[in-house]
């Protein structure tokens, strides 16, 4: 059961990155003002949500892609 809850976890830390990489790709793309405020808070809530959870499980590969998006979109 431990173990279940564990990877479960730890594939959630993963989840919240893609979630927050698709807001920050409709950043991107998004030529209204507001919309892409939108999509780079909702952004950054997701990847500070992501990053507190690789913190904790030391997934070292997600958190450096989150460091890299948040350079290249100067997040």
């Amino acid at each position: 059961l431990i173990t279940m809850f564990y990877n479960k976890s730890y594939s959630l830390g993963r989840i919240l990155y893609n979630m927050g990489w698709c807001y920050g790709m409709m950043m991107i793309m998004e030529q209204e003002a507001q919309k892409k405020e939108y999509y780079k808070k909702t952004c950054i809530k997701y990847f500070q949500q992501s990053c507190s959870i690789v913190e904790l499980y030391k997934d070292k590969f997600v958190e450096q892609a989150i460091k890299e998006k948040r350079k290249l979109w100067k997040l």
